[in-house]
């Protein structure tokens, strides 16, 4: 290892940048930037950056010293110094024919369950919007590609990870470095793909800060969809994502709820706040036949598909498969407990050897074993995230003509009370209605209502009522 700075001459071994040294002086030296060096590489293999970062700052501190800049914040900065280099770089698009582009901020990465997101943003495309889905993965300062186009996943819709110190949003801590590389970021996006008028959807509070950011530099005006009971999900999960919504609630042009509760709980925000309910694909579910994918399975088959996670009546999973022992429980998705003892629960209530789970599977094929099941259930918990839920799975399992068992929740009470599904208060009310339902099939005037219900509640009716009511696209200044 040669000493950083100096050079040897092919004609004399003892010249130091040009200068003639001793050999005994040239050797300490030498020994010295060996020695200097170990000492760093096993400084740097024993200790991690944070750690060896905390460690500077202190002895800076100590020493009167000016901090030094953060490994997170160097990275960040040569971000953008090459998203700045790429926009510069940028030809210049005229104005785009068309409807305005979309720039959707999500809660959920692309390929979570399908869920509300992913139905608004596939019908805005098929309108003819160019939709931008800004996902919650997040990708290092330093694998920014500026080079390669934005992939596209399906006709119109593309995909965009932003740049961030953390893996996902939800961990993230906002700050004047990230916030400036992802605007650049954007800005970079909009030069490379000519985006010029663009709406903000966005479907999670914590991307608050950069897209009032955005507006405030494009223009561009903000539609909040609210799915949830964000805080209540903040709490369960511990983001501190609830802490941005009321802001993004009041200061957004249109605020739209998906539930008829959650619109009540939140229309004194935002006057300019509608309600738009969650629907189905309806003519997936309708079309859908048996295949034989739970044939080896003893009927009757009752059955779940969603989320795993900590708003499962896990008690009454592990009960009904006790009461019914003869019958098959199947429960299809991912999972995505909060709470480590949950999990463990889960297990142990799911260990019958008559429940069966599946992992999440696409759409075309969930739709296929919903037509194996004979009866549709919802074994969700009493809370306030629930009681505010407008379950998809609803609309989905009533399109596919299901008779359908939940518990009686506060927002879904109105289709008990028009006879689309049964609801129960309680365990042994549950039993009940299972043991009832199964002793009979429902008739094609029952299937009829239900494939009704659902057919006038489809995905392309909620995104004609989106469009409907979308403000006025800003332009970049």
């Amino acid at each position: 290892m040669v000493a950083k700075g100096y050079t040897r001459s092919s004609s004399d071994p003892t010249t130091c940048a040009g200068r003639p040294v001793t050999s005994w002086l040239y050797r300490a030296r030498l020994l010295r930037e060996v020695a200097r060096g170990f000492a760093q590489g096993t400084y740097r293999a024993l200790l991690p950056l944070r750690m060896r970062f905390e460690i500077d700052r202190l002895v800076r501190l100590l020493l009167g010293l000016s901090p030094a800049p953060h490994p997170d914040f160097l990275k960040l900065e040569a971000a953008r110094q090459i998203l700045a280099k790429a926009i510069l770089g940028s030809r210049q698009f005229t104005g785009r024919v068309g409807p305005p582009d979309i720039i959707q901020f999500n809660s959920i990465s692309w390929d979570h369950l399908t869920q509300r997101p992913h139905h608004f943003a596939k019908g805005l495309a098929e309108h003819g919007y160019r939709v931008f889905w800004v996902d919650v993965k997040l990708k290092p300062p330093e694998k920014i590609d500026t080079q390669s186009p934005l992939p596209e996943l399906e006709p119109g819709l593309f995909y965009v990870e932003l740049p961030g110190t953390v893996g996902e949003l939800y961990q993230l801590q906002w700050g004047d470095e990230v916030l400036a590389t992802m605007e650049m970021a954007i800005a970079q996006i909009c030069a490379a793909c000519g985006i010029k008028n663009a709406i903000q959807l966005v479907n999670f509070p914590q991307w608050a800060p950069l897209v009032f950011r955005l507006r405030d530099c494009f223009g561009w005006p903000v539609v909040y969809d609210c799915l949830d009971d964000q805080k209540s999900f903040a709490a369960l999960f511990q983001i501190d994502s609830a802490k941005f919504e009321d802001k993004l609630a009041q200061k957004c042009e249109l605020q739209v709820t998906s539930a008829r509760l959650l619109y009540e709980d939140r229309c004194g925000l935002n006057r300019n706040t509608i309600l738009i309910p969650n629907a189905c694909d309806y003519n997936l579910f309708c079309s859908a036949a048996r295949t034989g994918l739970l044939e080896h399975l003893p009927h009757p088959i009752v059955g779940f598909f969603g989320a795993f996670s900590d708003w499962l009546d896990l008690d009454w999973i592990e009960k009904v498969a006790h009461v019914f022992p003869h019958w098959s429980f199947v429960y299809i998705g991912r999972e995505g407990f909060a709470r480590p003892e949950t999990f463990k629960r889960w297990k142990e209530a799911t260990s019958g050897a008559n429940i069966h789970v599946i992992p999440q599977v696409n759409p075309k094929k969930l739709a296929a074993y919903v037509a194996e099941f004979d009866v549709c259930t919802m074994p969700f918990l009493d809370l306030p995230m629930t009681r505010i839920m407008n379950a998809v799975k609803i609309y989905e399992y009533l399109a596919a003509g299901k008779d359908v068992v939940v518990p009686d929740l506060a927002e879904i009470r109105p289709l008990a009370e028009w006879g689309l599904i049964a609801t129960y208060r309680d365990h042994e009310d549950s039993f009940r209605l299972l043991d009832q339902v199964n002793r009979k099939s429902p008739t094609p005037h029952e299937i009829g209502e239900r494939q009704a219900f659902a057919a006038q509640n489809t995905w392309a009716h909620r995104v004609v009522e989106l469009i409907a009511k979308f403000p006025a696209a800003g332009g970049a200044v």
